[in-house]
Protein backbone atom coordinates (compact mmCIF):
# COMPACT_ATOMS: atom_id res chain seq x y z
CA UNK A 1 0.00 0.00 0.00
CA UNK A 2 2.17 2.79 -1.38
CA UNK A 3 -0.30 5.59 -0.61
CA UNK A 4 -0.96 4.47 2.85
CA UNK A 5 -4.99 4.75 1.81
CA UNK A 6 -5.61 1.22 3.23
CA UNK A 7 -6.14 0.02 -0.40
CA UNK A 8 -3.32 -3.04 -1.69
CA UNK A 9 -1.12 -1.75 -4.58
CA UNK A 10 -2.43 -5.10 -6.40
CA UNK A 11 -6.15 -4.06 -6.01
CA UNK A 12 -5.67 -0.59 -6.91
CA UNK A 13 -5.91 -1.30 -10.96
CA UNK A 14 -7.41 -4.77 -12.31
CA UNK A 15 -4.16 -6.60 -13.73
CA UNK A 16 -5.77 -8.91 -17.31
CA UNK A 17 -4.58 -12.40 -17.10
CA UNK A 18 -2.63 -13.36 -20.31
CA UNK A 19 -3.03 -17.40 -21.33
CA UNK A 20 -0.93 -19.51 -23.54
CA UNK A 21 -1.30 -18.54 -26.86
CA UNK A 22 0.19 -21.78 -28.07
CA UNK A 23 1.96 -25.66 -27.94
CA UNK A 24 4.56 -26.79 -29.90
CA UNK A 25 7.46 -29.85 -29.52
CA UNK A 26 4.80 -31.60 -27.67
CA UNK A 27 6.12 -35.41 -26.98
CA UNK A 28 3.85 -37.67 -25.27
CA UNK A 29 1.51 -34.73 -24.32
CA UNK A 30 -2.33 -36.12 -25.13
CA UNK A 31 -4.84 -33.34 -25.82
CA UNK A 32 -2.26 -30.26 -26.05
CA UNK A 33 -4.83 -27.78 -27.26
CA UNK A 34 -6.74 -28.12 -24.13
CA UNK A 35 -3.96 -26.23 -22.28
CA UNK A 36 -4.76 -23.04 -24.67
CA UNK A 37 -6.82 -19.99 -23.46
CA UNK A 38 -8.76 -19.69 -20.12
CA UNK A 39 -9.40 -22.44 -18.24
CA UNK A 40 -12.51 -24.66 -19.01
CA UNK A 41 -12.06 -28.06 -17.52
CA UNK A 42 -10.56 -29.60 -20.41
CA UNK A 43 -7.24 -30.87 -19.90
CA UNK A 44 -3.87 -31.70 -21.48
CA UNK A 45 -2.28 -34.91 -20.17
CA UNK A 46 0.85 -35.76 -18.94
CA UNK A 47 1.03 -39.49 -17.98
CA UNK A 48 4.18 -40.65 -18.64
CA UNK A 49 7.79 -40.15 -17.67
CA UNK A 50 9.29 -37.64 -20.09
CA UNK A 51 6.28 -36.26 -21.78
CA UNK A 52 6.61 -32.63 -22.45
CA UNK A 53 5.40 -29.55 -24.31
CA UNK A 54 6.81 -25.85 -24.76
CA UNK A 55 3.81 -23.37 -23.58
CA UNK A 56 4.46 -19.52 -25.82
CA UNK A 57 2.57 -16.79 -24.69
CA UNK A 58 3.29 -14.48 -27.27
CA UNK A 59 5.11 -11.85 -25.19
CA UNK A 60 8.59 -11.83 -22.97
CA UNK A 61 7.61 -11.20 -19.27
CA UNK A 62 9.98 -10.13 -17.00
CA UNK A 63 11.75 -11.92 -13.96
CA UNK A 64 9.27 -12.01 -10.83
CA UNK A 65 5.63 -12.27 -13.03
CA UNK A 66 3.27 -14.56 -11.33
CA UNK A 67 2.35 -17.59 -13.26
CA UNK A 68 -0.39 -19.11 -12.43
CA UNK A 69 -1.79 -23.32 -13.30
CA UNK A 70 -4.89 -24.55 -13.48
CA UNK A 71 -4.11 -28.02 -12.98
CA UNK A 72 -4.76 -31.06 -10.91
CA UNK A 73 -2.77 -34.64 -10.66
CA UNK A 74 -4.76 -37.76 -12.23
CA UNK A 75 -6.47 -40.57 -10.07
CA UNK A 76 -3.56 -42.12 -8.48
CA UNK A 77 -1.76 -41.94 -5.43
CA UNK A 78 0.62 -39.00 -4.61
CA UNK A 79 1.95 -35.97 -5.06
CA UNK A 80 2.03 -34.14 -8.97
CA UNK A 81 5.61 -32.06 -9.50
CA UNK A 82 5.90 -30.68 -13.19
CA UNK A 83 9.31 -29.57 -14.08
CA UNK A 84 9.02 -26.46 -15.16
CA UNK A 85 11.49 -24.47 -17.54
CA UNK A 86 11.90 -21.12 -18.53
CA UNK A 87 13.01 -19.57 -22.12
CA UNK A 88 12.67 -15.88 -23.48
CA UNK A 89 13.10 -17.25 -27.17
CA UNK A 90 11.44 -21.27 -27.20
CA UNK A 91 14.53 -22.47 -28.96
CA UNK A 92 17.50 -22.17 -25.60
CA UNK A 93 15.98 -23.96 -22.87
CA UNK A 94 18.85 -24.35 -19.96
CA UNK A 95 18.81 -26.92 -17.58
CA UNK A 96 20.36 -24.87 -14.98
CA UNK A 97 16.55 -23.01 -15.05
CA UNK A 98 14.42 -26.12 -14.35
CA UNK A 99 12.33 -25.12 -11.56
CA UNK A 100 9.59 -27.32 -9.93
CA UNK A 101 7.86 -24.45 -7.90
CA UNK A 102 4.47 -26.19 -7.75
CA UNK A 103 3.05 -29.32 -6.11
CA UNK A 104 -0.94 -30.64 -6.20
CA UNK A 105 -2.51 -33.73 -4.07
CA UNK A 106 -5.96 -33.14 -5.40
CA UNK A 107 -7.88 -34.74 -8.12
CA UNK A 108 -10.18 -31.86 -8.98
CA UNK A 109 -8.96 -28.80 -10.35
CA UNK A 110 -6.72 -26.28 -8.31
CA UNK A 111 -4.86 -22.69 -9.31
CA UNK A 112 -1.22 -22.68 -8.09
CA UNK A 113 1.05 -20.00 -8.69
CA UNK A 114 4.85 -19.22 -8.58
CA UNK A 115 7.48 -15.85 -9.56
CA UNK A 116 8.82 -16.51 -12.14
CA UNK A 117 12.86 -16.76 -11.68
CA UNK A 118 13.64 -15.33 -14.68
CA UNK A 119 11.92 -13.54 -18.00
CA UNK A 120 10.39 -15.59 -20.03
CA UNK A 121 7.44 -16.04 -23.23
CA UNK A 122 8.17 -19.72 -23.18
CA UNK A 123 7.45 -22.82 -20.39
CA UNK A 124 8.69 -26.03 -21.04
CA UNK A 125 6.31 -27.84 -18.81
CA UNK A 126 7.69 -31.77 -18.71
CA UNK A 127 6.99 -35.00 -16.06
CA UNK A 128 10.01 -36.47 -14.76
CA UNK A 129 10.78 -39.10 -11.91
CA UNK A 130 12.26 -37.53 -9.77
CA UNK A 131 10.73 -34.79 -8.81
CA UNK A 132 7.30 -36.99 -9.10
CA UNK A 133 6.21 -40.11 -10.48
CA UNK A 134 2.54 -38.80 -10.59
CA UNK A 135 0.65 -38.00 -13.96
CA UNK A 136 -0.22 -34.85 -13.86
CA UNK A 137 -3.20 -32.77 -16.35
CA UNK A 138 -3.24 -28.43 -16.87
CA UNK A 139 -6.40 -26.82 -17.80
CA UNK A 140 -4.79 -23.73 -18.89
CA UNK A 141 -1.64 -21.76 -17.79
CA UNK A 142 -1.80 -17.66 -17.54
CA UNK A 143 0.03 -14.59 -16.10
CA UNK A 144 -1.36 -11.32 -14.48
CA UNK A 145 0.23 -8.43 -16.72
CA UNK A 146 1.17 -5.50 -14.69
CA UNK A 147 -1.37 -2.78 -15.86
CA UNK A 148 -0.71 0.79 -14.15
CA UNK A 149 -3.76 2.92 -13.86
CA UNK A 150 -4.32 6.36 -13.15
CA UNK A 151 -7.98 6.46 -12.42
CA UNK A 152 -8.99 10.54 -11.93
CA UNK A 153 -6.00 11.38 -14.69
CA UNK A 154 -3.95 13.67 -12.73
CA UNK A 155 -0.68 12.14 -13.56
CA UNK A 156 -0.51 9.99 -10.15
CA UNK A 157 -0.42 6.46 -10.70
CA UNK A 158 -3.36 5.10 -8.44
CA UNK A 159 -1.16 2.96 -5.97
CA UNK A 160 0.82 6.68 -5.62
CA UNK A 161 -1.91 8.63 -5.48
CA UNK A 162 -2.91 10.05 -2.11
CA UNK A 163 -6.18 11.79 -2.85
CA UNK A 164 -9.15 10.04 -2.31
CA UNK A 165 -10.99 10.15 -5.94
CA UNK A 166 -8.81 7.28 -7.37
Amino acid sequence: DDDNDGVLDIDECLSDSIFVQAAANSSGVTDVANVLGAPNATYADWYSNGNTSDLNFGQVFPSGTQVTFAWRKRNEAGTAQPTIIQSENGTTFQSADSITPITTTSITRVFSSFLSSRSFQFLRISKNTPPSGTDFEIDAVFVRAATTCDSDGDGILNQFDLDSDN
